[in-house]
């Protein structure tokens, strides 16, 4: 019997009668603070003489605030029984263990980020499926949720990667992890597996080794896989037709974009935002995803080749909006130098 995606729209957990009102209240708190930022902002330009450097800490940490509370409010809005019902592509399967579901550094409104930017970044290829985790009391942003019980989840997990069009594993060490990997492995082509390192991607460099080593000789006892020796700093893993692994990193320019783009947001944030002074906000701008080592458009430029040699494209122009927006961001205090330069100019 053929079976399809909507079959699965009853192991979705409905959504909660009340969650559609905390969404829309949320939403209209967070619209009340940008249009508090947008007043800051031309009240500032408006009186250009008078122009405050102090200002713009309050201003930005509002702007974050806002992404934040937009974040939270969309995470109530979500409908994975209708995404199910109604999206009819090939679906693509995250796979993890339940311990990488909370990595480093995480906190109360923030949630497993590799999740969220996987799903952000394949959902014009398919919808993005997880099995969730049974303590889950909101289901979080990112892939969508499906609920099994101990006795029927590894037939269910067996039906889906066998009608998926991509596998993708977050690697690490369980039982049940382990299973799932030797099952992709006899039902799927190499090409259709890949193996994620991005909840490592905020652990150290020895962390991220270690970690990987462990994986690595699991996988050559249990698969007879053989890996690479060290993953450095690699998004990805992925198997070519004969099982030859290779790994995925950003290259040329972009590697040198995106950690630039790291390096000199952690800076400017630093001194934007002083010792004592709003001590979360560097927190809140990891949270917003636009500056992190696994934002959205480096892992879709470091994903971009392995998915393209398997004729699947992935937007350019999103990239190339979030340059331009970039070049933008670290040209700003540049432009507020001036502004205040010209101001004082004036006022003499």
């Amino acid at each position: 019997m053929r079976v399809a995606l909507c079959d699965f729209a009853n192991c979705a957990r409905p959504r909660p009668p009340q969650a559609l009102l905390y969404s829309v209240g949320l939403e209209f708190v967070a619209w009340l603070i940008l249009f508090d930022v947008l007043l800051r902002i031309g009240v500032d330009i408006a009186k250009v003489s008078r122009l405050e450097i102090s200002r713009l800490s309050s201003t930005i940490f509002l702007a974050i605030l806002f992404v934040v509370i937009k974040r939270i409010a969309k995470k109530y809005r979500l409908n994975t029984e209708r995404i199910l019902r109604t999206d009819s592509r090939k679906p693509i399967i995250y796979l993890r263990s339940f311990a990488e579901e909370f990595e480093p550094g995480t906190i109360f409104f923030d949630k497993a980020r590799s999740d969220e930017t996987l799903t952000s970044v394949l959902k014009k290829v398919g919808p993005v499926v997880a099995v969730g985790r049974p303590a889950d009391k909101v289901e979080p942003l990112g892939a969508a949720r499906v609920y099994f019980d101990d006795l029927t989840w590894q037939e269910h997990v067996t039906i889906l990667m066998r009608m998926s069009k991509l596998v993708v594993i977050q690697a690490g060490i369980s039982p049940g992890l382990t299973w799932e990997i030797t099952t992709a492995k006899k039902w799927l082509e190499p090409q259709q597996i890949l193996f994620s390192f991005l909840s490592w991607q905020e652990l150290d460099p020895a962390s991220r080794e270690t970690k990987y080593s462990q994986f690595a000789a699991n996988l050559k006892s249990n698969l007879e896989l053989n890996l690479p020796e060290r993953i450095d700093s690699a998004y990805f893993l992925h198997f070519d037709h004969e099982w030859n692994a290779c790994l995925a990193s950003l290259h040329g320019w972009k590697k040198h974009f995106f950690r630039v783009t790291f390096i000199l947001t952690s800076l400017w944030m630093a001194e934007v935002f002083p010792q004592g002074t709003f001590h979360n906000a560097k927190r809140l701008v990891e949270v917003s995803g636009v500056f992190r080592r696994t934002s959205v458009p480096s892992v879709r430029e470091a994903l971009r080749p392995v998915l393209k040699s398997q004729g699947i494209g992935l937007p350019v122009l999103n990239t190339m909006t979030f340059i331009g927006l970039v070049l933008l961001y670290l040209l700003l205090p540049l432009i507020l130098f001036l502004l205040v330069l010209l101001g004082n100019i004036l006022g003499t």
